[in-house]
């Protein structure tokens, strides 16, 4: 558990869980062969159904060269950064073949 989340209300807290979620969403769509931007879109679009995230980023990369994934499938990494009240939550998550 992230030491920010003492910086959380209990309604904030309960809609933390909901950017790693999102993360896996893009993850399942990557290896439904999905290109980055489109991993990117399906992150955004699940962070939007929880109200209280504001997201600031997401971004579908190559793992090693950081490169912005412009390939269908893995390996990609998914990185998002959103704003929960006034805390900043970052995640990733890794997709391998």
């Amino acid at each position: 558990m992230s030491s920010r989340n003492r910086y959380l209300s209990e309604a904030e807290r309960a809609a933390a869980p909901k950017l790693y979620q999102a993360l896996q969403a893009g993850a399942a769509a990557v290896t439904q062969r999905a290109t980055g931007a489109q991993a990117e879109a399906v992150v955004h679009e699940a962070m939007s159904r929880e109200p209280l995230l504001r997201p600031q980023y997401v971004t579908a990369v190559h793992p090693e060269s950081l490169q912005p994934a412009t390939w269908a499938g893995p390996p990609v990494v998914i990185a998002a950064a959103c704003f929960l009240g006034k805390t900043r939550l970052i995640d990733n998550i890794k997709i391998e073949a």
